[in-house]
């Protein structure tokens, strides 16, 4: 059973808020997330090592690529949470410029994966 103090400490900064709404979508890789959510790199590395090391998230590697998702046994957890708040109108609004966004990025993928670098969005002006 998922510990509801990590829980709550994870949830309660807005940047890994968007990425675990990114995450229950689909599994994306540093790049992709940096593109869907508009923030640097670095940034968001950052939040993603702490969301890995609280247990939330997963790593699948294929190739050079990792691809990160939320761990199994936390995805029931979260996706509830999100049913449950999301109706904050203030996060309302920010997951459905970050979905719009993380959608085009995932489309840009060939056979399925990500064959991109950073700032893909940008560059073809799909902002």
């Amino acid at each position: 059973m998922p510990s509801l103090h990590l829980f709550c400490r994870m949830m309660a900064d807005d940047i890994r808020l968007r990425v675990l709404r990114m995450l229950t979508e689909s599994d994306a890789c540093v790049c992709e997330l940096s593109d869907a959510l508009d923030l640097p790199q670095s940034t968001l590395s950052n939040h993603l090592a702490k969301l890995r090391a609280a247990g939330m998230v997963r790593i699948r590697r294929d190739g050079a690529w990792v691809y990160y998702g939320i761990a199994p046994k936390w995805s029931k957890t979260v996706s509830e949470a999100f049913h449950l708040f999301g109706k904050d109108d203030q996060l309302r609004q920010q997951v459905k410029q970050d979905k719009a966004r993380f959608r085009k990025r995932l489309a840009m993928r060939i056979g399925g994966k990500c064959y991109h670098s950073y700032g893909q969005l940008n560059a073809r002006s799909l902002k």
